[in-house]
């Protein structure tokens, strides 16, 4: 609901767009974007799109450039795993949000004339209340990249925490 919010005003989009880039990509151009009727919350499902232009988004290292994979996370998910699992030991059971899941995809056109020599193997961790998966694939002179986050229970008992606290952390691309 949260990020429905943030973005209801068409008018404010941009800015609200350039606080949560800036952050991860640094300098950046919003190309277009495209967003629902963020106010009809009847539909469960949210897809927006962006197309950003972002000036160095790799490091050259001679004739190879190195990309980190950066997502936008409009609802930033992961990061709230890691703050509601930061503490060492639980007394009580963890009450989460109801059963979701988040996608995000990304795509890296790599310039002409360049290839891709090496992409991320695809990575999934599991725990007693989520799943997190990122895949990644080079096809038609660009690199695809699909992260999933799914929370698959409402609630994480007491005596399942300890190895939950541990998931938040493993799970952030680097």
């Amino acid at each position: 609901m949260q990020a429905r919010q943030q973005f209801s005003v068409e008018g404010k989009r941009d800015l609200e767009l350039s606080k949560i880039l800036g952050q991860s990509m640094g300098k950046h151009k919003v190309e277009s974007s495209t967003f629902p009727d963020l106010k009809d919350i009847t539909s469960p499902s949210v897809e927006v799109g962006l197309k950003v232009h972002v000036d160095r988004v790799g490091q050259v290292d001679g004739s190879k450039m190195t990309i980190a994979v950066k997502f936008v996370q409009l609802f930033p998910v992961g990061q709230m795993f890691a703050f509601l699992s930061s503490l060492p030991k639980r007394e009580y059971d963890m009450v989460l949000l109801n059963p979701v899941s988040f996608t995000e995809n990304a795509v890296y056109r790599i310039p002409e004339g360049w290839t891709v020599s090496k992409i991320p193997d695809s990575k999934t961790l599991e725990a007693p209340f989520a799943r997190f998966t990122i895949a990644a694939e080079a096809k038609d002179g660009a690199v695809h990249y699909r992260r999933t986050m799914q929370l698959l229970k409402n609630r994480i008992e007491k005596e399942e925490y300890a190895p939950s606290g541990r998931w938040p952390r493993r799970s952030t691309p680097r």
